[in-house]
Parts: C-alpha cells; structure tokens; sequence
C-alpha cells in the first residue's frame, strides 16, 4: 500500500458513527473478514464500518498491510487500515513473522547493547545534515475543543451531545500536510517558529521533536535495564529486540502539548433546559443547566462563554520501550516509547515508534528515521468541566521522503530539460512543449583537427566582476604566505556556507546558443524570476519570460527547454574547500580587482572525492570530477571567482562537457556585508552536437532579507460530525 498516493485522498471525508464494541482479532483473521466482504461485494462505507469495530492484537505490518491492498478499494476503508496500522504500531507482529532461532547469551546480548550505544553516539550522531519532504497525518477520535472565541446567543439544542460528552466513538482522519525538515546530527531541527493556533484550532498537537537516539539508547542502556525480548526480522534483517524502563528519576523524557484551555479565563456557561435547578459551583444541573437565571432564554436554547487563553502542558516523565537492534553492526533500525502521566494531567499517555532505514550519502550508507507513530490519549479541554470530562484519541503517522544533503555532499551543478511532449520547469510547474531549442546553422558534427576547444579557452561574455592580468607582474607570495592565505579561505568557505543569510532576490538569466567554430553568440531569450535562498536551499518562482523584444508573465510560455543551474549561493565554494574533496590546489598568479588584487589558483578535485553532480535527464544523474580555477582576494581571504569544469563525464551522455563560473561580491543587506554571488555563467555543449553550445548568463539582483512565517502548510480538515 502506497502511503503517499493514498492518504491524501481521504481529506474531505466525514465519518459515520456506529454505535457497536470493538472486535478484538489477529492480523489472519482480519484478511479473512476483509476477504468476506470484498467477496460479498460490500461497499467501501460498509467496509469502513466493519474495520471501525476491530482491535487487532498483533501489530498490522507494512508486509500485511500490502496483502490486503486488493481488498480495500476505497477511500473510507483505507482510511480505517491506517487506523488498524497505527493502533497496533508497538505490538508484536504475528508469531509465525518472527525467527525462529534461540535467543543469545548474556555475553552475546551486552555485546549487541555496547555496539548500539556506541554506534548512536558516535556514527548515527555523524548524520550529515539532511532536508526530507514529510507527509503528516493526523487521526483523532474524543470530544470537540471548547471554542476559544467570546460571544453570546450560540444556540445549543438541549438533546444535542454536550460538550463534555463523546462525541466520536470512532477514530477518522482530520488532516493532512507536506512541508519539509531538517535533520542536523541525526535530529530533527524544529521549524521557524510555528504560528499556528493549536488548541483554539480544536487540535492539539505536540511542540517537541522525537526523542534524540544516542539519548535514548544512552538512557536505555545505562538506566533502563534492559533485557533480550524476541527475535524480529526488519527490511529482511534479523533483529535483536530489547525492552527496557527508565525511571523517572534518571530520565530526561520531556513532552510539550499546546494547547488546554485556561479554565481561569472560561466565563459562566449558560445552558437552557427543561426547568430552573441550578448546578452550582458550574457542575451541571438534573436539568440540564450550567448556571440558570433570566438570561437562560427559552427552553432548548442557550448561551455558552468561552475560554479566551490557553496553556501548553509540560512534563516530564519516566519511560519504558523497546529497541530494535541489528546484532552484527549495532545499528538501531527502531525505537519504541511509552511514556505514561498522573490520570489527572492532561496528557495521559504517549506511545512514540520511529523507523530507520539507510540512505546513501556520499558513498556511504547511512541510517535516517523515515517513519513514525506517535499515539496519545489527551484530555482536550484541560481541567474544564472536571467533574465530566472527556478524552480524546490522536493518531499521527508521518513518513519522509526526498532525502538531501545540506552540507555539499551533493551538489546539482548543471542538467538538461528536454524538449517534446512535456518539458520540466522549475518550481516544480510542466508546460506543452513540442518546439526544439534554436540552432545555429546546420553544422557538420565532426570534431576539428585536434579536438573541439576547451570551454574554459571559448570567448564568452564578461563576467560582472572586472578581474584582469595585473599590467605589472606581481612577484609570487612565499609558500608559507599561500599556505597561510588558502587556509585562511578554507576556513572562510566552510564558514560562509554555515553564516549565509536567508535572501531574496531577483535572478535574470540571459539564454544564448552558440558554436565551436565561431566566436559569437546568438541571444534567444531572457528569463526572470524570484530566487528565495532559505535554509541552504535555493528555490525558483518563475516571474516573466522575454523572447523577440516580447515580454510574458504566463509561465507556460517559458518551456524549460534547455540548461538550469543550482548550488551557486553555497555548494560551489564548499565542493572545492570541503576537507573531503582532497584538492589538488597550486597558484598560478596575482591578478588585479579594483584597487586590489587576487591571488589566481589552479585545482583539481577527483571524481571519487567529489560532490558535482551532473543531470542529464531525470533518470541520468552522474557524478563526475572537476577543475578549474579560484580567485581568492588578496586583503579578505574571500572567495570572488570560482570556475568548475566537468570531468571524467562518461561516454554517451547527454551532457558532453559543462563549465560554471560564478562572481561573488560584498552586498548590504539590512546595513550588514555579506559575500554574495552577483552572476554566473553556466556553458554546456551537448554530446547529441558537440559543435553547438549553450551559455546561461546570470544576474543576481536587488537582495532582500527572506522570512517565512511558518514551515507547516496547513490543508483541509475533515468537517466534525
């Protein structure tokens, strides 16, 4: 079962209320009530009632759940097998999925708790930096939230479920949303500052990322006394499962949920009923009446304060859980927590499962937390109405996806959108397109004498910063000097990646062709657009495209067809200076900038140590080597120029050679100096025509300091019953 094509179909859906006990059934009979109903041909509502009825006693496993695809054919009932999925996360699977094979000795198990605690702190807390896409969805059952707004003659039907009652027995999906995170060291950072009005939204949601895994299995190992439980196979490994208790005492286990509504702030209720008892002290009455008097209205009617401020709940608590570890590496491929509260806090229990699985960064395998569970039971409307309260269920499944690096480890340098049926645009938008990318002239594709020239040796526009050939010859800097200024810039590079602002900006790309064989280029169009650079990532919204003196501000007039670049703002810089890229750097020369100079360095970086990625269709991606040159100021230690070339591309690719050159300068923005590029140039020749040439000439304009308000989108919830 595909989660991501799946659930976002299902927002939009109201649920239907039965009124029946649960059915408590392993997963095989589950399959075989699914298989009587898909043979008795029951509508998709029918089935969804039929799994609403259902506690499964073992857990529902991805393996399971793909068997049962075939049998749930519609929205509503595949909704409820999430349901099914998430309820039953920190079960056991069934006995008949678990090895069979005896359980290790004492030695054998401390072996396997050493390498986990040394492999979470030690290589799990090495994760490079990460951005994933995540998929949030979030089930709930239980009583509404009191409102947060003030107001007078709400009508409240007196046979209609108070607000204290339940007012769903069942669980249903409220909502889903994409955004993006990061994860720094294995942890998940939190966003911007999140804006969104949780508890006056009617949900309530949990402010704090999963627990960190070396403080878990730190925790777990050293306090939690741990004990082998059973053997389980997880993504085809068999894996050692322990389980383990942290007492309060020695825990570090924080929750944070916003939000309860402060019953200082919540205004006598109103409430119309058949006669005039008064409750007293705000319990209710046998009438029906909260608080009775001449403002109660007619019979059936009422009126209802409401809560003006809310609290988040915090808390600390022990734990107990399980960890899943392989038994030959020590990799932690899965954590189970349960943390438990006083029956009189708002949260009652928190039950968190997160699954790992690897990833490949930079040639290495590298295990990131792709999915989770998390479970609560929560009394929504905090110490309110204590005498009567009700409580609500909430299910959030979250799955990641998309993985990529921040740190440079890939680095998208220049790729290929073709021309013909669709063409892929950036920002994430296609267009129609069925027109080739102008020619020039119907060139002969046969190499010259000697080869085709080098990129680097093609004239080409000027750059926007002016560097040239000092007019007197400069005597070269001792080794000691270079040595001391490329250090300096070293740590400069690495620096500046970490110290870039959040900027926006205006990005115009001026598109040429050209040839080999001529030393001209013909314009073809200009480009512009709106270059946000947020978080290490540079995102493109397209504004207005400019072709024949004509200007369009409709993106389907901009086909794509041709050459993007990305990575200009950090990984160009960082992909040269990066201790693992193991360049090859000499000096060359001083050259003259201004009233400055800069010293010239020629350098190599080999295909096996570096991070140039070239994309020459969405399903050709190569890493390929690359020198050039760097031009280092001479007063700063500042990078101004960077050239990269393209090597060891192999053979038949689309992309025969690629050259980027990008200018860096000193902006103000907000009254502060920042090193920013202000151009660059990308140049492509083609290997299906070496003779012809593209060049993408860049202008970075008019900076901004960039802020987002939040990181979450917000989607539609399902209406409440």
């Amino acid at each position: 079962m595909k989660r991501f094509e799946w659930i976002l179909l299902l927002v939009g859906l109201a649920p239907t209320l039965l009124s029946a006990n649960s059915r408590k059934m392993n997963v095989a009979e589950l399959q075989d009530v699914l298989t009587g109903l898909h043979n008795s041909r029951k509508s998709d509502e029918q089935v969804a009632n039929e799994l609403k009825q259902i506690e499964l006693i073992e857990e529902l496993t991805p393996a399971a759940l793909n068997t049962m695809v075939n049998l749930v054919n519609g929205p509503l009932s595949t909704e409820q097998m999430y349901v099914l999925e998430a309820r039953s996360c920190i079960l056991a699977p069934p006995d008949t999925d678990l090895p069979k094979a005896a359980p290790p000795d004492t030695v054998a198990q401390r072996t396997m708790l050493a390498k986990a605690e040394d492999y979470a702190a030690k290589t799990y807390s090495q994760t490079p930096r990460l951005t994933a896409t995540r998929l949030v969805a979030r089930f709930q059952d239980g009583v509404k939230t009191i409102e947060s707004y003030g107001g007078v003659n709400v009508k409240t039907q007196n046979e209609s479920d108070p607000i204290w009652e339940q007012i769903s027995q069942y669980v249903r999906l409220v909502n889903t949303h994409t955004d993006t995170v990061e994860i720094d060291s294995g942890i998940e950072k939190p966003g911007d500052k999140d804006t969104t009005p949780w508890g006056r939204n009617g949900l309530v949601n949990s402010m704090l990322p999963f627990p960190p895994l070396n403080l878990l299995t730190s925790e777990a190992v050293s306090s939690g006394k741990p004990k082998f439980l059973r053997w389980e196979t997880i993504n085809g490994q068999r894996t050692a499962v322990f389980t383990f208790a942290v007492d309060k005492k020695k825990s570090l286990y924080a929750i944070n949920y916003c939000c309860f509504p402060d019953t200082s702030s919540v205004g006598n209720a109103l409430y119309g009923g058949h006669g005039n008892g008064g409750g007293g002290g705000g319990a209710p009455a046998p009438g029906g009446n909260l608080s009775a008097n001449s403002l109660s209205g007619p019979p059936h009617n009422g009126n209802l304060s409401y809560v003006a401020e809310w609290n988040p709940f915090k808390g600390n608590s022990g734990y107990h859980g399980e960890l899943f570890v392989d038994p030959d590496s020590g990799v932690v491929l899965r954590t189970i927590v349960e943390a438990e509260f006083k029956s009189s806090a708002f949260v009652h229990y928190e039950d968190i499962r997160v699954d790992y699985a690897p990833l490949s960064i930079g040639g290495n395998s590298r295990y990131v937390p792709v999915s989770s569970f998390t479970i609560a039971e929560i009394v929504p409307n905090g110490d309110s109405l204590v005498s009567h309260y009700g409580i609500r269920h909430q299910y959030v499944i979250q799955d990641k996806k998309d993985f990529k690096t921040m740190d440079g480890t890939h680095q998208v340098a220049a790729f290929l959108t073709r021309g013909g049926k669709t063409a892929e645009l950036q920002g994430g938008k296609t267009a129609e397109s069925g027109a080739s990318f102008p020619r020039i002239g119907a060139e002969n594709d046969d190499p010259p004498p000697g080869g085709f020239p080098a990129l680097e040796s093609i004239s080409r526009p000027a750059g926007p910063l002016a560097i040239a050939v000092s007019a007197n010859p400069i005597q070269r800097p001792s080794d000691d000097e270079l040595k001391a200024l490329l250090a300096e810039a070293a740590q400069n590079a690495n620096d500046y990646w970490d110290s870039l602002p959040n900027v926006t900006c205006q990005q115009v790309t001026e598109r040429f062709a050209g040839s080999s064989r001529e030393s001209k280029w013909e314009h073809i169009d200009t480009v512009t657009g709106q270059l946000n650079y947020f978080d290490h990532h540079e995102d493109w919204q397209f504004q207005e495209y400019e072709k024949d003196h004509r200007i369009s501000r409709d993106s389907s007039s901009y086909t794509g067809r041709g050459m993007s670049g990305a990575g200009t703002f950090g990984t160009v810089i960082r992909g040269l200076f990066r201790p693992a890229a193991k360049a090859e750097i000499s000096w060359l020369e001083t050259d003259a900038l201004g009233d400055g100079t800069v010293q010239v360095f020629k350098y190599r970086v080999a295909k096996e140590n570096s991070n140039l990625v070239l994309r020459g269709g969405p399903n050709q991606v190569v890493f390929v080597g690359f020198h050039g040159m760097v031009y280092i100021d001479s007063a700063t230690h500042g990078v101004r120029r960077i050239t990269q070339i393209a090597d060891e591309v192999p053979k038949n690719y689309p992309i025969h050679e690629a050259l980027v050159s990008a200018d860096y300068d000193y902006v103000s923005i907000s009254g502060q100096q920042y090193l920013l590029p202000i151009g660059a140039q990308i140049i492509l020749r083609e290997s299906s025509n070496k003779t012809r040439l593209e060049l993408n000439q860049i202008r970075f304009r008019d900076f901004h300091r960039f802020r987002s308000t939040s990181r979450i989108l917000s989607s539609t919830p399902i209406p409440a019953p």
